[in-house]
């Protein structure tokens, strides 16, 4: 029995450090978007107002922004200890939920940035309606989040357990229904931090094309069981089942 658990407790960690991986690589594929949107605002000699929904204390935002100039940087967060830690990192946040209207007046961002929020979110269509609303014709959302049809996900659910990104679900435990959950022993401090829902690639697309949104690429990052030098090729090849999706659309 003891060989057992440490062989769960030997996978656990190898799931863990793919899953590490995998984030590093989705903070790049937003940092590169990025860099696009800043050497062309540097050309035109222009400024880019970029929203973070869900900035938290700033330091993601940071760290896919960092090094590029021409990004005047707004951040929202629901958590007012975050918001505070985000004003002081250099971000102009405000508190608001992602799922209320935005404090922000029509057309006046061009790029809004969503980074793993989307699945803490109770009405995503009121989400998706505000970024649309608040982002300038041509205005570019990027968004990312965990794929419920990544291969990890696809064998909990054929063990019968709950998918590994959806076991934080109730504020009494983090870590319910899974016994390889990521979560275990972790505290919900906030209940913005519960997960409400996970996507498919494709139920991303459709429901961002339902808003009116323009999907010009649609990508993968990280991919269950392998490491990251194949996961990258593989993740490429099938973005279906990688284990996180990252979105570029764009408001017509």
């Amino acid at each position: 029995m003891s060989k057992l658990i440490n062989v769960f407790k030997g996978f656990k960690s190898y799931i863990n450090s793919i899953q590490l991986q995998a984030e590093i690589l989705y903070r790049d594929q937003f940092h590169a978007h990025l860099k696009e949107l800043d050497r062309t605002a540097s050309l035109k000699s222009l400024r880019v107002k970029m929203l973070d929904v869900g900035c938290s204390d700033g330091i993601s935002t940071l760290s896919i922004t960092r090094n590029l100039p021409t990004l005047e940087i707004y951040g929202l967060e629901v958590v007012e200890e975050r918001v505070e830690k985000a004003l002081a990192n250099g971000i102009q946040a405000r508190a608001g939920k992602g799922d209320e209207t935005f404090p922000y007046e029509d057309a006046w961002f061009d790029v809004v940035t969503s980074n793993q929020v989307i699945e803490h979110l109770n009405n995503q269509d009121k989400f998706i309606a505000e970024v649309y609303r608040v982002l300038k014709p041509g205005g570019v959302f990027l968004v990312c989040t965990a794929s419920l049809a990544s291969w990890h996900n696809v064998g909990a659910l054929f063990m019968g357990w709950q998918p590994f990104p959806m076991t934080n679900f109730s504020e009494k435990d983090a870590a319910i229904g899974n016994p390889l959950a990521f979560h275990v022993g972790e505290e919900i401090e906030h209940v913005s931090m519960l997960h409400t829902r996970l996507y498919t690639l494709r139920a991303l697309k459709d429901l961002l094309r339902l808003h009116r949104f323009k999907v010009v690429e649609a990508l993968g990052t990280g991919y269950y069981p392998l490491p990251t030098f194949i996961a990258r090729s593989a993740s490429k090849i099938d973005p279906h089942h990688s284990a996180f999706q990252y979105i570029k659309a764009v408001k017509p």
